[in-house]
Order: structure tokens, then C-alpha cells, then sequence
């Protein structure tokens, strides 16, 4: 069934998929007017593309304003109960009125009675027990594999751990009090005796010259130690002499060292002579390079080309200036040819009937458009309303 033109119910607009997305009226009339009748093509159709994407901009916008600012306040709350944690006394994230209110929910008033009722009973029913094994126990004689006389000297010595740590604190002094007063009298005794020793006078008097002056003996060992290296010195001269003075042995000839020493040069010498050496091999390299270019430019031109036919390249060999302009011709005359053939086509394509693949629904819709695109203005704003 056709839909009547001007009708105000939705329309059903066939998509690119083939299928129909319904869309108002009104959105209809404004794309079809600006695309048809204001004659604005598809600018028209993108200007509308881009006025539903703005608005999906802002309306995405808007959602990620309201998340953000729910997610802040979720947040601020949390923040809140954790400083009130120390203040609840609970680390909970649950409040100390919540909390009670749930313990009050947990628990039952009668049964919470009855658990305190019988909990007191038990308490006073174990104090009593306590009591008569306390007393039962105390009236028992007491069993022991101590004699009764070795238990009684062990109570005695049992003291109070006050009196046990007075006793050795008096004990400790006494005994140090005692120890000064030996040793005073010992070193009295040490004192009145006359100074005797088992070294013999001699040893004494070596032992006395060595026990002198800290500086003294730095400067007495100083000047040992000069000694030593000045000794050693002289025995390390008179060593390297006496190894010069001998004979050479080794499995060489005489000629053989006498070019060894010659190679065994200072490291200097060696490095400027092979510099010297690079430098004449250079100079030598450049000289045999120009000699070599001056025997080839010598050399005259060979070509297996004949003359007449060296003549004939040289006079096909075009100029770049007729070769530019000779190219220039040949695209005119492509472009020309061109435009010929698809003014041809383009004629010959007009001249074939009108055809049509499109379904009766699809050609009522385009009959449609084709309507109002030919109505004025003024007229299909009238019937759309």
C-alpha cells in the first residue's frame, strides 16, 4: 500500500542495508527540502550529520559530568567514614549507630537474657567448685619423698628474694672491703722488700738504652732504614754490573742479537719510521696513479662504432626543447580524442529508454520526493501541517 502524500504518520525510509528505519515526519520533510528544493545536495545531508553529532557530543558530555560528579560523591562519603573509624572505635566502613543497630538485629533481648542468666549461674557454680577442691586440698597432709627435716631446713633457707638480694649485696661489699685491704698490705709487703732482678748489669744497661725517647728512636730507625736503602742500592748496582760484565749466554750468534738490538728499538724511533714509511708509500701510490692516467689519456678513443654510424646517432639524438614540445602535441591530442569519445558515449546513453531496478515501494517513495521537490515552499509547509 502507498502512503498518501502529506500524511503526518511516520514513514518508513529504506536504508542502505536495503531495510527501513522508521524516522518523524518532520526529520523527513528537512532533509528532503533542504536537499531537493533549497537545492543545497549533499551539504545538506552532512550539515545535518554534523548538527546529530554535536548534540551526541554534548549529550556525552553531559553523562560524563553527571558520572564524575556521582563517583566524587561516592568517594567523599567513603573518605568521611574512614576519619570517623577512630572517632566509631571500629576500623569498619560501617558506623558505630549502623553497627549497633545490626548487633540489635543480630541478637535476640529473651535469648540475650537467658545466655547472661546462665553465664552468671555458671560463674557463681565455678567459684564454689574452686572453693571446696581449694579447701580439700589444704586439709590433705603434705606428700612428699623429703624427710621431714630436710623439708623444714629447705623452708628455712626459702628466703624472701628482697632479703636474698640484701644479704648478697652485703656479702659482695665485704668481700671487696676485703680484697682492698690484701692488696694494700701486699703491696706494702712488695714495697719493703729491696729491688732485686735475675737480668744480669750488662742486660740492664742494653735494656735501659733501648727504653728512651719515642723520637728519639723514630729518628734512630729513619736513619736505619736509609741505611738499608742506600746498602741495597750499591748491591743492586754492583749486581746489574757484574750481569753486564759477563759473558752473553744464549743459543744465538753474535749477528743474530746484533739485529735483535737493532729491531728492539724505542718505541718512538718505531712509530716515526713507519710514519715515514706510509708517507713514502703514498707518495710513491700518487705518482704511479698520475703516470697511469697520463699512458691512458694517451691512449686514443676506441669504439667498435664505424664513423657513418656514430654520424646517424648523433642526428636521431633529439633536443631536449623539440622532444618537450613534440610530448606536449601528443597529449593535446590524447585530451582531444577523449573528449570526443565520451561526448560519443554520453549521446549514446541518452539515446537508450529510461529504465528502472528499483521495486514499486522504492519508485513510490522517489515519485514522492520528486513531488516535493516540485511543490513551492509555501505549499508544502502548508500540508505538513
Amino acid at each position: 500500500a502507498s502512503q498518501p502524500v502529506g500524511a503526518a504518520a511516520p514513514v518508513r525510509w529504506a536504508s542502505s542495508a536495503g531495510s527501513g528505519t522508521p524516522r518523524s515526519h518532520e526529520a523527513m520533510l528537512r532533509l528532503h527540502r533542504a536537499h531537493f528544493v533549497d537545492r543545497r545536495g549533499h551539504g545538506a545531508a552532512l550539515e545535518l550529520i554534523e548538527e546529530r553529532r554535536q548534540g551526541g557530543v554534548e549529550k556525552d558530555a553531559e553523562l560524563q559530568r553527571e558520572h564524575r560528579q556521582q563517583t566524587q560523591h561516592m568517594m567523599d562519603v567513603n573518605s568521611q567514614r574512614i576519619k570517623n573509624m577512630a572517632a566509631d572505635g571500629s576500623f569498619s566502613c560501617r558506623s558505630k549507630d549502623e553497627q549497633d543497630k545490626l548487633a540489635e538485629k543480630r541478637h535476640n533481648p529473651d535469648e540475650a537474657q537467658r545466655m547472661a542468666k546462665q553465664i552468671q549461674e555458671h560463674s557463681s557454680t565455678y567459684k564454689t567448685q574452686k572453693e571446696s577442691i581449694s579447701a580439700r586440698v589444704s586439709q590433705r597432709p603434705n606428700m612428699t619423698v623429703r624427710p621431714k627435716e630436710e623439708v623444714e631446713s629447705l623452708l628455712q633457707a626459702r628466703k624472701d628474694p628482697q632479703e636474698a638480694a640484701a644479704q648478697m649485696t652485703k656479702l659482695v661489699r665485704g668481700l671487696e672491703l676485703q680484697y682492698k685491704a690484701d692488696r694494700g698490705a701486699m703491696t706494702e709487703r712488695v714495697g719493703a722488700r729491696p729491688k732485686s732482678t735475675f737480668w744480669p748489669r750488662e742486660q740492664q744497661k742494653q735494656m735501659a738504652e733501648k727504653r728512651h725517647d719515642p723520637d728519639e728512636a723514630q729518628e734512630k730507625l729513619d736513619k736505619n732504614l736509609r741505611d738499608l736503602a742506600r746498602d741495597w742500592k750499591s748491591q743492586t748496582e754492583a749486581m746489574t754490573q757484574r750481569i753486564d760484565d759477563s759473558q752473553a749466554m744464549s743459543f744465538r750468534t753474535a749477528e743474530e742479537r746484533a739485529l735483535l738490538l737493532e729491531a728492539r728499538g724505542d718505541p718512538e724511533e718505531g712509530r716515526s719510521r713507519i710514519a715515514q714509511q706510509m708517507q713514502e708509500l703514498e707518495r710513491t701510490h700518487k705518482d704511479r696513479h698520475q703516470e697511469m692516467k697520463g699512458r691512458v689519456a694517451a691512449i686514443p678513443k676506441q669504439t667498435f662504432w664505424t664513423r657513418e654510424e656514430r654520424e646517424r646517432m648523433e642526428a636521431r639524438k633529439p633536443k631536449p626543447d623539440d622532444a618537450r614540445e613534440k610530448a606536449a602535441a601528443q597529449m593535446r591530442e590524447l585530451a582531444r580524442t577523449y573528449r570526443e569519445e565520451k561526448r560519443g558515449m554520453m549521446e549514446r546513453v541518452a539515446e537508450l529508454p529510461k529504465k528502472s531496478f528499483l521495486e514499486p515501494g522504492l519508485r513510490q517513495q522517489w515519485a514522492y520526493a520528486e513531488g516535493l521537490r516540485t511543490m513551492k515552499p509555501g505549499a508544502a509547509s502548508s500540508e505538513a501541517t
